[in-house]
């Protein structure tokens, strides 16, 4: 999937939801479900997670939670693929069944990075020198780009025998068309497409089973411990609103479902990208109140007060406000 394809598939996730969320959006009163599990025991909330990985804070938030729904998958990939590449868990590279160590240079790992993110169109050697050199003479950067390849092909090539990964070809640069290769962004992004389809079909089982995946695949930003440069941003920002609307729904799923403490996890992995969203307070409110957690239901409103009020210096909205007053008052949410 191209990168310019996935704003288009975070838009088509977000209208695929429709009004179905009715949670969200009023403060009507919802008959309690029979089909509740037992609650577990909620430690605390997140109120603020950092960037370690996306499932570790969930589960840290939870504790119980990771054993109840299996856990963060360990990704392997599917295909005995010559080259793996993850880039949305620890970073990692595989060529031939082999991690790839010692990279010889920070800029020749980033060209790599680079290479890779966008392997479906041969990149130009100006656009990387442009992106890696920007402030440095034509002629040193071309030389720069020259060693940083010769240094990438030398370090791939021990791992693929003679024929080199990174090749040249009318003045562009791309990886090799006939290695194949697997990418946990792509498959992030074909499981959160086929999720789509799913629920434009109505299969809502099938649904959830896509979107889970796609959840799975994404244990942190992408390349989130690189450097932040300026395509990166983009990138990272792209895939984060992808997996936000892929999340989102997946947790509307699971409270409509009565599937409260998995709502809640999905819910947590939501905050730990954007600790600000309302509706997504609201979701968990509302999920706590139904396993008789009042008092962390009230502690979540706080956590979205006070994330509203450091992050932009606003205060909850109006239906946030009314659903902490009914959940103080224990009325059905």
């Amino acid at each position: 999937m191209l990168l310019e394809e996935i704003d288009g598939l975070a838009k088509l996730i977000d209208e695929s939801v429709g009004d179905a969320d009715e949670a969200d959006s009023g403060t009507e009163c919802h008959p309690e479900q029979d089909a509740v599990a037992a609650p577990l025991r909620w430690a605390s909330v997140s109120e603020s997670v950092g960037r370690r990985s996306l499932h570790a804070d969930a589960g840290e938030s939870f504790p119980g939670l990771s054993r109840l729904l299996g856990g963060p998958s360990v990704l392997i990939p599917s295909t005995a693929a010559s080259l793996a590449v993850h880039f949305l868990s620890p970073y990692r590279v595989i060529c031939n069944g082999e991690p790839v160590s010692g990279w010889p240079n920070c800029r020749g790992k980033r060209i790599f990075n680079y290479l890779i993110t966008h392997r479906h169109r041969p990149v130009p050697k100006e656009v990387l020198m442009d992106r890696f050199w920007p402030d440095v003479e034509p002629d040193n950067a071309r030389n720069n780009l020259n060693m940083a390849i010769y240094g990438l092909r030398k370090l791939l090539g021990g791992h693929d025998g003679n024929r080199s990964l990174v090749v040249f070809k009318d003045g562009c640069y791309s990886i090799r068309q006939d290695v194949e290769i697997w990418v946990d962004a792509e498959a992030f992004m074909q499981d959160a497409s086929a999720g789509t389809e799913f629920d434009r079909r109505g299969d809502v089982a099938a649904a959830i089973e896509a979107y889970r995946r796609a959840e799975a695949i994404y244990q942190n930003d992408y390349l989130a411990d690189e450097r932040e440069d300026d395509w990166l941003l983009e990138v990272r920002q792209k895939f984060r609103n992808v997996f936000l609307a892929v999340t989102d729904r997946l947790s509307r799923y699971y409270f409509d479902d009565g599937r409260f403490e998995a709502c809640l996890w999905t819910s947590a992995r939501m905050l730990a990208v954007d600790r600000c969203d309302e509706r997504v307070h609201c979701r968990m409110i509302r999920a706590f109140a139904r396993l008789g957690q009042h008092h962390l239901a009230v502690r979540q409103y706080f956590a979205c007060r006070d994330a509203l009020a450091q992050e932009l210096g606003t205060t909850p909205g109006v239906e946030i406000v009314r659903l902490f007053d009914r959940v103080r008052r224990r009325l059905d949410v």
